[in-house]
């Protein structure tokens, strides 16, 4: 056995080194701040890193595995990595989602797997290689293994770009100031996540039309070099929400399942008097100037409950809650800015003064609702 270094072994190496040490790192802090994300994320870093480690050694001259411990299950992690990041993405929205047995029906093609290698390869090495020959080879199962990781990859990319949709319309209707909860990096990954899939597809077709060539693996596993590093460093460095119980398509997603939250039943003629109830506790308490305000805290204060006071919001105002807040916000900065005592006073300090948490957030939010940017809007008043 040649043992050799080579350019092409260290790319699935420094997956693997990646994942191992930032694995380590999530686990520690999952389990020291009850961070249940960073646990599904450490479980998708593993896989990364466990994929590559065959054809590393392969690319190393290492033959061991194939040699003495053929059709063993060394090298079908993929199909266990698309329904890993998904889970991983409704754990991100959801402080509630946690493990459950009926979770691993989204690794049903990965266990149906690794049990048909593993019952398989335990045989001995002749075994192994007369199956492969006279059963696996003509019937197709390869083939079949491959399809259902490609369908996987398309699937599960479908689903969690509906899952960031959803979440994303979700926060409006329950936040007044999104910037901490809008997971901006989500986007960016799904973009990744999609070029993942389009590399996956793509050396699908180049194995079917022009065949298999070990060398030309290195690209597949450079992908996933480049989403080891992107998961780990930007999902590591994301501060953690608390608290976020994300409700997605009538459903709240909570340990692992789905239960049916019931419509709302509709307030009729009480609608006018809890929109004149909202009108007054806004006026009086001003609720807006606390940047954290948040729909079910408003609804808590107000001897509610969120489903009644986002009717109100929604259907009495037209308006969801984020933008029901912000024109609060913004109406109470005008009035802050047209003020003589305030003229020492920079944009941004009365704007935070008004219930805003950051510049991004309050000249989104100002642009929105009135069409112009604050010192646009200052000029035209001129």
């Amino acid at each position: 056995m040649d043992f050799s270094l080579s350019f092409y072994a260290l790319i699935p190496f420094l997956t693997l080194l990646q994942a191992v040490i930032f694995s380590l790192l999530l686990l520690y802090r999952g389990w020291q701040e009850e961070r249940h994300s960073d646990i599904r994320l450490a479980f998708l870093l593993i896989l990364f890193g466990l994929s590559g480690i065959p054809y590393m050694l392969g690319m190393m001259g290492i033959n061991y595995l194939w040699v003495e411990w053929p059709f063993y299950p060394w090298q079908y992690f993929g199909l266990a990595v698309p329904p890993s990041i998904y889970l991983f993405l409704r754990s991100l929205v959801n402080s509630d989602f946690r493990f459950e047995t009926r979770q691993l029906w989204h690794y049903a093609p990965y266990i149906v797997n690794f049990f048909y290698h593993l019952l398989v390869g335990i045989q001995g090495v002749e075994f192994a290689n007369r199956w492969q020959q006279q059963i696996d080879g003509p019937c197709y199962i390869f083939a079949l293994t491959e399809a259902v990781e490609l369908i996987q990859h398309a699937l599960y990319l479908v689903l969690s770009i509906q899952l960031y949709r959803q979440y994303r319309n979700w926060i409006v209707k329950e936040f007044s100031n999104t910037g901490r909860v809008e997971f901006a990096w989500f986007r960016v990954f799904l973009f990744v996540f999609g070029l993942k899939v389009i590399e996956v597809w793509a050396f699908a077709a180049y194995y079917l039309f022009i065949g298999a060539q070990y060398d030309k693996l290195w690209w597949g596993l450079f992908s996933d070099t480049v989403m080891t590093y992107f998961l780990s460093i930007f999902s590591y460095a994301q501060p953690y929400v608390r608290e976020l119980h994300f409700q997605a398509s009538g459903q709240m997603y909570g340990s692992g399942g789905a239960a049916v939250v019931a419509p709302p039943e509709p307030l009729g003629p009480k609608l006018e008097d809890w929109k004149k109830r909202v009108l007054d506790f806004f006026d009086a308490e001003k609720p807006f100037l606390d940047p954290e305000l948040t729909l079910s805290g408003l609804a808590g204060s107000m001897g509610t409950n969120s489903s009644v006071l986002s009717q109100v919001i929604n259907t009495g105002f037209g308006k969801n809650f984020n933008d029901f807040v912000n024109g609060y916000r913004v109406e109470a900065f005008k009035q802050k800015m047209a003020a003589p005592e305030n003229a020492h006073f920079t944009l941004l300090a009365l704007a935070l003064e008004c219930g805003f948490n950051s510049k991004a957030t309050f000249n989104r939010a100002f642009r929105k609702l009135t069409g112009h940017s604050p010192k646009e809007f200052i000029r035209r008043k001129r």
